[in-house]
């Protein structure tokens, strides 16, 4: 395995001490990981800073505490520079798994399409995976679920910095699982048209505190929906399944 962590360093992770559960989950990977594989950590702000440079873990672990460490929050949030970074390091390792875990608290900058392109040719030329970590509420959520969808890795977000640890060991995973859960506060918007509500169409719903993301499928109906990011995704749905109706509800 070769796994490279790109660490979001800009002045907003010192929110919540957003940067120090980034450099604990940084630190628990590295437990996990075997003398043999290859590790490194990117830290960007407006510019890359490398902290840990890709390399066998038998040769960096016993300094690798005190690399992380030199990671500290200021400046502004440019993620492009880091992935060509990124790119220059994992090309030239050969290794079985190449992957890139993605961590940022804000706008990314740039343009949207210089990486998806990107991270095409990362995925489909050179066999490297990623997958992106948005925390906080200012991410641009929409680019971070596209570069994942097109690196071919998972997609996180969360809003509570101290499951972050949590987030990067599970990318340790052959085949990271999809994650689609979101988390924070919206109101479900009823479907007036639909049978199962009845009278509670027409009143004010309490909020869900959460909910995974789906797609509605082909012949159901949405009963109640969210509003969230400019999308309307689902909360509970309904077809007719055989002779009965099978329902789904994704809080």
């Amino acid at each position: 395995t070769a796994m490279l962590l790109v660490i979001d360093k800009s002045g907003s992770m010192r929110k919540q001490h957003k940067l120090l559960y980034a450099k604990s989950g940084a630190r628990a990977v590295a437990r996990n990981l075997k003398d043999t594989d290859l590790f490194g950590v990117i830290g960007f702000d407006k510019a890359p800073f490398v902290v840990a440079p890709l390399d066998y873990l038998g040769k960096t672990r016993a300094r690798l505490d005190d690399r992380i460490e030199r990671l500290k929050p200021s400046g502004g949030t440019l993620l492009l520079p880091a992935l060509h970074e990124a790119k220059r390091q994992l090309e030239r390792q050969y290794a079985t798994r190449k992957h890139l875990v993605v961590l940022t608290d804000g706008e990314t900058g740039g343009s949207g399409s210089d990486y998806l392109d990107l991270a095409s040719v990362l995925r489909n030329e050179l066999k490297i995976t990623i997958s992106t970590i948005a925390v906080g509420k200012q991410p641009n959520l929409r680019l971070l679920s596209r570069l994942a969808d097109y690196g071919g890795g998972a997609f996180h977000h969360t809003t509570d910095p101290s499951t972050l640890p949590d987030l990067f060991l599970d990318e340790l995973e052959e085949k990271p699982k999809e994650k689609t859960m979101v988390e924070r506060q919206l109101t479900p918007i009823p479907n007036r048209r639909s049978p199962l509500l009845k009278d509670l169409a027409r009143q004010r719903l309490p909020a869900v505190k959460g909910y995974v993301q789906t797609r509605l499928k082909k012949g159901a109906r949405a009963d109640l929906s969210l509003r969230d990011d400019g999308q309307r995704p689902p909360l509970l749905a309904s077809w007719s399944y055989g002779r009965g109706k099978a329902i789904a509800f994704t809080s």
